[in-house]
């Protein structure tokens, strides 16, 4: 399994955690709010994943709400983020790096005005020497 895949799987399974439907971007949704929606950002391709020494992952979460539920929406994002600090993957060793946040007024599902609250984390990804 790559080290991408490995962490994806363990944000999506620390995600669910929270109670709200966790999404892959890209993947049709339903429109029932709230949801979260994680994106791989950037894959990085290794001749020999056994060899590397780190890499640096970035995940783009995005946490969407009704805009009349900005209470509930900021409950979830908190939520997020105490979630993602704490993601443990099962084959490679992680640290986690940083985030960054934004708030917006999105109209991209159903042309309804939602709250999303867009996340960028970061994780170094550590090789495994000697396997």
């Amino acid at each position: 399994m790559s080290p991408e895949t490995d962490l994806l799987l363990a944000v999506k399974r620390q995600l669910k955690q929270i109670g709200v439907p966790v999404y892959d971007f890209g993947e049709q949704v339903p429109n029932k709010f709230p949801q979260i929606v994680v994106n791989l950002m950037n894959e990085e391709e290794q001749n020999d994943l056994r060899q590397m020494d780190y890499m640096k992952v970035s995940l783009m979460v995005d946490v969407y709400t009704k805009r009349n539920l900005m209470g509930q929406a900021y409950d979830v994002a908190h939520n997020v983020r105490v979630a993602m600090q704490t993601v443990a993957t099962t084959y490679w060793p992680i640290r986690y790096d940083t985030f960054s946040e934004r708030t917006m007024t999105d109209t991209t599902q159903g042309g309804d005005k939602l709250l999303r609250i867009n996340y960028i984390f970061d994780y170094f990804v550590y090789g495994k020497k000697g396997v």
